[in-house]
């Protein structure tokens, strides 16, 4: 299991961490708290650290499409609702470029 270097105080688990620590949890778990600066991947978790960014939320925990499949898409949008649907949760530049690209062509 990887392994994350706590950067913010921490309870996990029913056990408390301190900035320093280091804790073992999944990719998936870890993923948010690495997004809000909660912990940073240790030794053992530095190969995990994209993994745990590239999961969408919710309970599926299911792999985001890569960035050239999202653009795709995005170039395939015919409204305005589907692009906002496609922007939920990005963060990726080119996507995001690609989105405002396609909102202009749209007339948006």
């Amino acid at each position: 299991m990887p392994e994350y270097i706590v950067k913010e105080p921490l309870r996990f688990d029913g056990e408390q961490y301190a900035p320093g620590d280091t804790v073992e949890m999944t990719a998936k778990q870890a993923g948010e708290l690495i997004d809000i600066g909660v912990l940073e991947a240790g030794a053992k978790g530095k190969a995990s650290t994209a993994a745990a960014k590239d999961l969408v939320g919710g309970d599926k925990g299911e792999p985001r499409a890569n960035a050239k499949d999202t653009i795709a898409k995005v170039k395939a949008a015919a409204t305005i609702e589907e692009l906002d649907e496609l922007a939920k949760g990005e963060d990726r530049s080119s996507v995001l470029d690609a989105i405002a690209a396609r909102r202009k062509e749209l007339g948006a």
